[in-house]
């Protein structure tokens, strides 16, 4: 709604604003449609460009993975899921991922031993994130002994979850670098 000390006086049956109008505030009126314009700073050819974040979720609990499944979705990512983590060695030594998020305690093989496995068995080892309702500072150095880079502990806070997700992208580009 106009204001009255926004508008000039008529003239004519025109209404002129007073102050200067940015074409492009009003969707371009009078002017021809071009594409926006690209920063080609932040472009990469496409052989520098690896793609999307290649990303497993190692979780037994079922809610817990569908949720960590719509946060990760919400955030643009997608996800393999694995139930525990001898399926997760599986899954990890069959194909390249960039982060895995590990559960610790799961009935079989359990997150420790599964990481330990995995950076031993992989060339190009992903960045490992304990995702784990288990404070205690045990815990916490088991992880950071078996080449675990972070600690998240349930419930997730989605920013911390995805400053981890940025992480293992940076994780990713070094590993592309350096071969």
């Amino acid at each position: 709604m106009w204001r009255k000390s926004q508008v000039a006086k008529p003239q004519r049956g025109n209404v002129v604003p007073r102050t200067p109008v940015n074409p492009d505030a009003i969707g371009g009126i009078g002017t021809e449609s071009q594409p926006p314009p690209t920063d080609a700073a932040n472009e990469q050819p496409e052989s520098e460009n690896p793609g999307p974040l290649r990303i497993l979720v190692v979780e037994d609990n079922a809610i817990n993975r569908k949720v960590m499944e719509l946060t990760l979705r919400r955030m643009g990512y997608e996800a393999d899921m694995a139930v525990d983590g001898l399926e997760a060695v599986e899954m990890a030594t069959a194909k390249e991922y960039d982060a895995i998020l590990m559960d610790l305690h799961m009935p079989g093989m359990g997150g420790i031993e599964a990481t330990k496995v995995i950076v031993g068995a992989v060339p190009k080892p992903p960045r490992v994130v304990a995702v784990t309702a288990d404070v205690t500072s045990q815990s916490r150095e088991d992880c950071k002994r078996v080449g675990m880079a972070a600690y998240l502990t349930k419930p997730v806070d989605s920013g911390k979850l995805l400053y981890e997700l940025k992480a293992a992208e940076v994780h990713r580009l070094s590993y592309a670098k350096t071969g």
